[in-house]
Parts: C-alpha cells; sequence; structure tokens
C-alpha cells in the first residue's frame, strides 16, 4: 500500500453526523464517485461565486449608471439655465451694440456739426476783429467808450470759449482757433492791470496837482505802491520812447500797440527795454519808483488814443 492511499483501494467513506443525537451514518463511496461529488460540489461553489460576483457587479453598474443618470440629469438642467443666460446676454449684448452703434453715427454727425461751427465761429472772429481793427484807426476821445465796449465784448467772448473748452475736455468741441483770432486780437488792446497793486490814489480827470498846487488835468491814473514793484506790459506792442525827465514824469516809457492806441508808463525807478524793442501782454519792463514831480512812489499810467489821454478804466479795472 502506497503512503497517501486508504486502506480500501478506491473506495472512500463519508460519515453523516446529525444534529441531536441521532446515530451517524457511514456512507462508502468509490473513488469515481468521489471525484464527481467533489468536481460537482466544486462547481457549485465556483457558480455560487460567479453569481454573487455578478449580482454584485450588476448592483454596482446599476448604482453607477444611476449616479451618471442623476450628473448628466444636473448638467443638462444646468446647460439649459445656461443657453437661456447666454441667449439673454446675447440679446442685451445685440441690444447694447445697436445703441453704441446709434450713439456712434448720432457722434460723427455731432463732431461734423461742431467742427462747422468752429470754423463759422473762427471766421465771424476774424471778420468781427478786422472790422474792429479798421474801426479803432478812427477812434477818438469822444467815441472811444463805444470801441472799449465793443473791445470788452470781445474779452466776454473769449472767456466763454476759453470755459467751453475746458469745461468739455475733448477733441470734439475745439474752440481755440476761434479763441485763438480773439486772443491775438486782445493782446494789442490794453486790458491787462500793470501792476500787483490794484490801489488808484488819483482818478483820471481834472484835479487839484498836489505838488504845483494847480487845477489841472490828470491825463492818467497813480496807482500807489512800494519803490520796486514790478510793471508790466498791458498790451503787446512795440516801445517807441523811453525818457528821463527830472520835473516831469522821471523815468518813463511809452509802448505803441496799434495805430491808434498808446499807453505810457511813468515815475520809474528803473526800465527794462528800450526804444525799439517787442514787449508781449503782460511782459516785466519796468518798476515802481518816485521819479520826476512825484510825491512817493506810484506808476503814472496812461491809455492815449490818436494822441488823446483817455480814461484808463474804460479798458481796464482794478477790480
Amino acid at each position: 500500500m502506497r503512503k497517501g492511499r486508504t486502506k480500501l483501494e478506491g473506495e472512500g467513506t463519508l460519515v453523516y453526523i446529525p444534529n441531536g443525537g441521532k446515530s451517524s451514518r457511514v456512507l462508502k463511496v468509490t473513488s469515481p464517485i468521489l471525484k464527481l461529488s467533489l468536481i460537482f460540489y466544486f462547481m457549485i461553489a465556483v457558480i455560487v461565486c460567479l453569481s454573487l460576483s455578478l449580482v454584485y457587479f450588476i448592483n454596482e453598474n446599476k448604482r453607477m449608471n444611476a449616479e451618471i443618470d442623476s450628473i448628466m440629469a444636473g448638467y443638462n438642467s444646468e446647460m439649459i439655465a445656461l443657453s437661456t443666460y447666454v441667449g439673454k446676454q446675447a440679446m442685451v449684448l445685440d441690444n447694447k451694440l445697436n445703441e453704441i452703434a446709434t450713439l456712434e453715427t448720432a457722434q460723427q454727425d455731432l463732431n461734423i456739426q461742431i467742427k462747422e461751427l468752429s470754423s463759422q465761429l473762427k471766421l465771424i472772429a476774424e471778420k468781427y476783429t478786422d472790422s474792429i481793427t479798421l474801426a479803432s484807426a478812427s477812434v477818438t476821445a469822444n467815441n472811444v467808450a463805444k470801441f472799449a465796449e465793443d473791445t470788452a465784448s470781445v474779452a466776454a467772448a473769449l472767456e466763454i470759449l476759453l470755459a467751453t473748452n475746458e469745461s468739455t475736455r475733448t477733441e470734439l468741441v475745439d474752440f481755440s482757433e476761434a479763441a485763438n483770432v480773439l486772443c491775438n486780437y486782445l493782446d494789442s488792446i490794453p486790458t491787462l492791470w500793470p501792476t500787483k497793486s490794484k490801489h488808484i490814489s488819483s482818478q483820471f480827470g481834472m484835479r487839484n496837482h498836489p505838488i504845483l498846487n494847480q487845477y489841472k488835468m490828470h491825463t492818467g491814473v497813480d496807482i500807489g505802491g512800494a519803490v520796486g514793484d514790478e510793471i508790466y506790459a498791458s498790451a503787446t506792442g512795440t516801445v517807441v520812447a523811453v525818457h528821463y525827465e527830472k520835473s516831469g514824469y522821471g523815468y518813463w516809457l511809452r509802448i505803441k500797440h496799434s495805430e491808434s492806441i498808446s499807453t505810457l508808463y511813468a515815475h520809474c525807478s528803473k526800465i527794462l527795454v528800450k526804444a525799439g524793442d517787442t514787449v508781449e501782454k503782460g511782459q516785466l519792463i519796468a518798476y515802481v519808483g518816485k521819479t520826476g514831480l512825484a510825491t512817493g512812489p506810484h506808476l503814472h499810467f496812461e491809455i492815449r488814443v490818436n494822441e488823446v489821454p483817455i480814461n484808463p478804466t474804460l479798458f481796464i479795472s482794478a477790480e
């Protein structure tokens, strides 16, 4: 007998022991039957395992399909909502683009109109300043008040144009050319107060001379100040005279601004320009002094029209 074999070659014994103390049973089986039985039970076990695995995978597959269906349902819902939102936004965008296109068209039309207005305003300014310049050649002391009013109107128009450009700050509204025409014209009219001091110590007109004690014409205004105060050109022009008079105006200079208008600055302590110089409006030309017949430091300032002294306050104000 070989190792591992039972005593009965080709036979096997199965012992069945029931519960409850009943007697056990012994079954003898031959080797082929045992092999078949073992194979059968093994196959049954495999089938059961496979069945259980199959059921598990089927259930897991169902769970995953359900989860996928849930995710897809949420995704579809979100896509529908997103599609609706995108559609609405597309409509809003289209409306905004249409509004922008309309505004751009209106802006282009406005730009054209503003450029035309600017050109027309420049022509009007040129014609007006040309006419008033020609008229100034015939200005006299009798009609200078009207000329001064016209000059004030030009200055007011210039302020409006400059304020318009300043407030809009855009190239669409550009009145610079017209403003330049008016500004260039006003540069030759004495409208700038010549000193920082605004105090008029003696007005234009008849008065009792403080030194000569004579009742005579005062041909300008005396502006009080301190020795060394700066004196500025009241308008653009050419210096035509620089003189010194011990008994009169002391150090004084005269500037010619047009064919008919000139200004005079007297009792200076020092003069910074010479005859023939071109000066700009607002340029420093001299310093206040008390040379000549003067009771104290001041500037004697005159405006002359066709050599006739006129009241400077017609053109210029201390305010």
